[in-house]
């Protein structure tokens, strides 16, 4: 058994993963999860009674009215209603997928409305439902036993809130109870079936037991659920890779990180999936984006294994090329040895919506493209 869990009980797996969340390493006290439930009984109840939610409810709406005020400078208490009122049309859905895909994008470009100018005349502008450039000025909620009911009543056990929206669902189990982090999948697949609303802004859920601790992106099958068996320094905790796990991917600002950065939508025969990335996808990423940010100029090398995700790793380092500032409006090159790879690239890039990307079709082609240097990522072979 971990020895760091509370008690080999599933509460005692939630309180131990609450306290965790409340005192992570080398974060100022803004990005510390503030934990309800670590005493006994539903978490969730205090902040409903606190901010008035109804049951039916998935976001605290009064909650996220407040934050909308403060980190938006054109978003006032004369205007915020009509705000939040746009906000709840948007939670109709026919799906799970859809809801999804549709609150990730108002997570990322924010919700349009239109305050009034000084003058009386109106403009278009978005509130922003997270800071990503401060993330210090959102606030942070973990929460136990979150009961939401829509025909169906659910209660996750831990659910990760930022400025009262959902982005992490937590099932726990217990090896001594005779479940394992599979039982926990299992139920966080029902409870998507049974209310998907809940899970229409979560950007991951993560599985438990008292020995090992899985993440998965919503609608994942248990087969794409991975471990997050790698840290920085700071996260690292020698034989207790629960713990490290739980400070190295959901603390908040690699929550945040990769909400903005390293999500994909692939579109399928079967429907849609959603795509977050691996422990090694992500560091890879990140230690090519520090070298482009230094100036560093020489040639760098990512080591994968076979089925490590190597196009995705590429694709994330592309797109946060292109959408972040590090680089302005550059040209991103991605060059594979074989036309059998660039077709496979291509027909990837095609499912997940890539638009800013376009394929050399020949050597001329490849000059004109370069040419251009139209922002973008450009797929060629070497040859």
């Amino acid at each position: 058994m971990n020895k760091q869990i509370e008690r080999p009980t599933e509460s005692g797996v939630e309180r131990s993963i609450l306290g965790w969340l409340s005192s992570i390493p080398g974060l100022p006290e803004p990005l510390q999860w503030n934990a309800y439930g670590l005493e006994e009984g539903e978490g969730a109840a205090l902040l409903d009674k606190r901010y008035d939610r109804d049951k039916g409810e998935v976001i605290y709406w009064n909650l996220l009215r407040e934050r909308l005020i403060q980190i938006n400078e054109e978003v006032t208490e004369e205007n915020v209603g009509p705000v939040i009122t746009a906000l709840r049309r948007e939670m109709s859905y026919d799906g799970l997928m859809a809801g999804n895909q549709g609150l990730h994008q108002l997570l990322i470009e924010g919700q349009p409305f239109e305050p009034k100018r000084s003058n009386g005349t109106t403009k278009r502008s978005y509130a922003r439902l997270i800071d990503f450039r401060n993330p210090g000025r959102n606030r942070f909620d973990a929460v136990s036993q979150m009961r939401v009911t829509r025909g169906h009543s659910i209660r996750p056990d831990v659910t990760l809130l930022v400025n009262g929206i959902p982005l992490v669902q937590m099932e726990l189990k217990s090896l001594a109870q005779d479940n394992d982090y599979t039982d926990a999948i299992a139920d966080l697949r029902e409870y998507e079936e049974k209310v998907p609303r809940f899970f229409y802004p979560t950007l991951l859920n993560v599985a438990a037991d008292t020995e090992e601790l899985r993440y998965g992106a919503v609608g994942a099958p248990e087969k794409f659920y991975f471990p997050w068996s790698k840290a920085p320094g700071r996260f690292q905790v020698e034989g207790q890779p629960m713990k490290q796990a739980t400070w190295a991917l959901l603390n908040p600002e690699t929550l945040l990180d990769i909400l903005q950065g390293y999500v994909f939508y692939e579109r399928e025969e079967g429907g849609d999936s959603k795509i977050v990335p691996r422990h090694m996808q992500y560091y890879a990423v990140r230690e090519v984006l520090g070298r482009v940010r230094e100036g560093e100029t020489r040639r760098g090398l990512v080591w994968h294994t076979q089925g490590s995700g190597k196009s995705y790793t590429m694709l994330y380092a592309a797109k946060n090329l292109l959408e972040g500032p590090i680089l302005g409006s550059p040209q991103i090159f991605l060059v594979v040895d074989t036309d059998k790879l660039a077709r496979q690239m291509e027909t990837t890039l095609s499912r997940i919506g890539f638009d800013r990307s376009v394929v050399a079709q020949s050597i001329d082609h490849l000059g004109r493209l370069i040419g251009q240097g139209q922002s973008r990522l450009v797929l060629t072979t070497i040859q």
